[in-house]
């Protein structure tokens, strides 16, 4: 009985010959959300021009200093060094104090800053 009327209803349904209305709901699901995508507005991710120009800028000045920029291409010879530190050793041992080389070591600037701190900085 069932299969039947399961006959009946595919003769009839495929005697009708309507329409497939799925593709008007496509057709109108796509209008919608184009329209919808077409109302957002476009968000840019970039920086402002201005900014974009100043790190140009900033970077072309650097660039151009760093070619600019008069490098001392002598080179001394380790014998040098080694007699630089023998005098400042005998300076040192002689009680002078004073010396004629106006570089600082980072070891000898990291012992001031901690002597200052010892000794309680800025009061």
């Amino acid at each position: 009985m069932n299969d039947d009327f399961e006959k009946k209803l595919i003769a009839l349904t495929g005697a009708l010959r309507r329409p497939d209305p799925t593709a008007a709901w496509k057709g109108d699901i796509l209008a919608r959300a184009r329209s919808e995508a077409q109302a957002i507005p476009f968000k840019r991710m970039l920086p402002p021009r201005v900014l974009m120009f100043a790190w140009a800028a900033a970077w072309a000045a650097i660039v151009l200093l760093s070619i600019a920029t008069p490098r001392n291409l002598e080179q001394r010879p380790a014998s040098d060094f080694a007699a630089s530190g023998a005098n400042q050793k005998q300076e040192a041992a002689s009680g002078v104090t004073a010396s004629t080389d106006l570089t600082a070591s980072t070891a000898t600037l990291i012992a001031f800053d901690r002597q200052y701190n010892l000794n309680g900085g800025l009061q």
